[in-house]
């Protein structure tokens, strides 16, 4: 029996990646479809009975960049900013999922689960990747069509 299991205890994390340098390149809807999808996982969550959580990671060298860009978006439950691709959370969504792509605005969703060792928690989580959509044109392409993921039951 291996000492490390996946616990039940799962959780649905919905991000967004973007940056002050972005803002030319967003389109003034975003933070209206970022709100949207908030609604739509914290319903999926529910109807699912996980855990759901909202990480936003502002990909600019310097933080108060980053607060003023992701304040745009509404409620985070986790904020990461400063240090540009550099910040662990940037470097985590990029080694999961979006290898060598490093531009803005992304937004991705997560299932994670927390790995136990020994029957104990061992606050490390394992995550996958179960959506990603990079710039403006695919990420409302994909609300519009009402965020579809296969995998998450």
């Amino acid at each position: 029996m291996p000492l490390f299991r996946i616990d039940e205890s799962r959780e649905l994390l919905l991000g967004y990646v973007g940056s002050r340098f972005s803002d030319a390149l967003d389109d003034p809807a975003l933070p209206g479809l970022f709100e949207e999808l908030k609604d739509e996982f914290l319903r999926r969550s529910v109807d699912l009975n996980i855990s759901f959580s909202v990480v936003g990671v502002g990909i600019d060298w310097l933080r108060t960049d980053g607060w003023k860009h992701l304040s745009k978006y509404g409620a985070f439950d986790e904020l990461i900013v400063g240090r540009k691709w550099d910040s662990i959370r940037a470097r985590q969504f990029v080694e999961e999922g979006i290898v060598g792509t490093r531009a803005a605005p992304w937004v991705l969703v997560c299932e994670c689960r927390k790995l136990v060792y020994g029957g104990k928690d061992t606050n490390a989580r394992e995550s996958v990747m179960l959506a990603r959509k990079l710039g403006i044109s695919q990420i409302r392409n994909w609300v519009d069509r009402g965020a579809p993921i296969s995998s998450l039951q």
